[in-house]
């Protein structure tokens, strides 16, 4: 048992068993998006999604039926592809499979498996890649639980048991996850029925059967129970690798409560014996209140003070902790300190965060033009068409603060120059609007080419 991350438990919970509150879309959308996956190869495509540590990734069997490792890659939702190192396990009978990628980034966060039955009538959220667009969210309720499904190319019937929602699943949501209202898997997407014009017909295999799948391998399964106790998820803008997974015990599901209870109260008993031995040792109280202060951090940020910086992250201060609204990373990325930003980086800070404004520290070194902090945040796995509130990317913004190194930056590494924001406006006419003609002119090559490449590939 990992003391640190029950501690960790310990401080979500408050030891109230009130459990986390319900989230709407764009918060489910915000949190478990960057965890979701398309599975691609030579044949097609399909959606997926990381759970458990070490790169593991959950999807359909028939979206890698008859494929080698070899022959599939994963694309983040940020765009960046990795290779599959191995198929871990296909199961067809219930149209399973876990891959397992290469070097997995820190942003690719687990999301995890909730083992029993929700109430019929319950929200739901549907993230995947449906005909190729990526990263879309649909929501309905859970309309029944069946007993039985229809899997794979050729709808065979099976035991699974799988939920039945009114959330839109299309052509490449098989393999993606089907969320509760507090972003945890459910269920995994396998089929819809289009029969004699039927909607809203669409069913999804139980997370029961994915935990049982991993228990099989040895893996250990990251599993929430409804019974009893309910262990809040952290934010995904908290590490959540600091959390234990728990591996599903044999025999009943609702056992993961009460031993979860167990170790609960075992953390809190050793948070208080670790409690009275730090006060005993530290003799110098006030500097270390002093040095656990995240304003302390921030000053350290800002004045580019490496030496302090580290030590308040040895110190414990929380690498994500906002002041003013704002994380040390977007401070360092604002102030273009590339080094800070690998250093605060390798301590667990995300690039996912976002201010009151919603943007990210990429954005705000996009649109102030500081191209050596978009470098050091991009090698960061900063997610690259992230939007804010209004709509906008960092493409977006360092098009209309006129900055075309850092444009030429974004588009190098990726960033979709054919989004457009809330009022309609691609990166090139906001470039244009605000007489930014040369990024203008810079961004229509780039969509010229592209679609130049497009027609040649076609023929």
């Amino acid at each position: 048992m990992v003391i640190g991350a029950l501690l960790f438990a310990v401080l979500l919970l408050g030891l109230s068993g009130t459990g986390q509150a319900a989230l709407n879309a764009q918060e489910i959308y915000a949190r478990t998006n960057p965890s979701v996956v398309t599975v691609v190869h030579n044949a097609g495509s399909g959606s997926g999604f990381a759970v458990g540590r070490k790169g593991y990734i959950a999807t359909n069997y028939h979206v890698i039926e008859g494929q080698r490792a070899r022959a599939i890659k994963v694309r983040l939702a940020s765009g960046k592809k990795l290779k599959v190192k191995k198929i871990i396990v296909a199961d067809k009978e219930h149209d399973l499979a876990l891959l397992q990628v290469n070097s997995p980034p820190n942003s690719l966060l687990p999301l995890s498996l909730w083992v029993d039955d929700i109430p019929v009538g319950s929200e739901v959220a549907v993230i995947g890649t449906p005909l190729g667009f990526s990263s879309t969210i649909t929501t309905g309720v859970v309309s029944a639980i069946r007993g039985e499904c229809l899997v794979g190319k050729g709808y065979k019937k099976t035991v699974s048991t799988c939920y039945q929602t009114s959330a839109a699943i299309n052509k490449g949501n098989s393999g993606g996850p089907l969320l509760n209202s507090k972003g945890i898997v459910i269920g995994i997407n396998t089929f819809i029925v289009r029969k004699d014009g039927a909607e809203g017909l669409g069913f999804s295999v139980h997370a029961s059967h994915l935990a049982d799948l991993m228990r099989s391998k040895g893996i250990p399964a990251p599993i929430r129970s409804g019974s009893g106790r309910d262990v809040q998820l952290p934010d995904s803008n908290q590490a959540q690798s600091t959390i234990e997974t728990k591996t599903l015990p044999k025999g009943s599901y609702k056992s993961v409560s009460d031993e979860i209870d167990r170790e609960l109260k075992q953390a809190a008993l050793e948070k208080e014996r670790v409690k009275k031995n730090s006060e005993r040792k530290d003799h110098a109280g006030e500097r270390h209140r002093q040095l656990r202060n995240p304003r302390a951090l921030f000053k350290a940020v800002m004045q580019g003070d490496m030496e302090t910086v580290e030590s308040e992250l040895r110190m414990g201060v929380d690498v994500n902790g906002k002041y003013n609204g704002m994380t040390p990373l977007m401070v360092a990325a604002i102030n273009n300190q590339p080094q800070m930003i690998r250093t605060l980086s390798s301590q667990g800070a995300s690039p996912l965060i976002v201010d009151g404004m919603r943007q990210t520290a990429l954005i705000h070194a996009s649109k102030l033009g500081k191209v050596e902090s978009v470098r050091a945040l991009l090698k960061s796995h900063a997610m690259l068409d992230q939007l804010d509130k209004d709509g906008r990317s960092a493409l977006m913004h360092s098009a209309i603060f006129g900055s075309k190194e850092v444009v030429e930056e974004l588009i190098h590494a990726g960033a979709d120059y054919s989004l457009t924001d809330f009022s309609g406006n691609t990166a090139e006419e906001l470039a244009s609007i605000h007489s930014h003609s040369g990024i203008s002119v810079y961004l229509f090559k780039v969509k010229y080419q592209a679609e130049k490449e497009a027609d040649r590939n076609k023929h």
